[in-house]
């Protein structure tokens, strides 16, 4: 049996039609691998702000815990971003907004309409969702 060559399968239309189902399902993979992946650095922003609130962090040991707190973490994680003090900042009134309005379900039931709202929320001050 011969083979194709490229150009024949190039014009081949059932060819055609499976490589962009296979190119359809590896963007739709790739979507929902971010998605998760999104949705897990949204519950450890939840819960490392949520740690600052509950154990009244800043009211132990003073208000450069969370500077120091900073420090700790990239040393520790020196390849991961996102753990700079404002940012862990950001994770505290991300946990205070969203905690006292119910609006975040980790995990859950309902659809996660706060993660754009995650990217909202600014250096001065909360968004509401719009």
């Amino acid at each position: 049996m011969k083979q194709p060559t490229s150009s024949s399968l190039f014009n081949d239309q059932e060819y055609k039609v499976w490589i962009k189902e296979l190119k359809t399902r590896i963007r739709n993979s790739q979507i929902k691998a971010a998605v998760r992946v999104n949705s897990s650095m949204l519950e450890l922003y939840w819960s490392i702000g949520a740690d600052i609130v509950n154990t009244q962090a800043e009211s132990k040991w003073g208000s450069r815990v969370i500077d120091q707190l900073s420090r700790d973490l990239r040393r520790e994680f020196p390849d991961a971003k996102g753990f700079s003090t404002t940012n862990l900042r950001l994770m505290k009134r991300f946990f205070l907004f969203y905690h006292e309005t119910n609006r975040v379900v980790i995990g859950g039931a309902e659809e996660l309409n706060s993660v754009p709202t995650w990217y909202r929320i600014t250096k001065s001050k909360l968004l509401p969702p719009s």
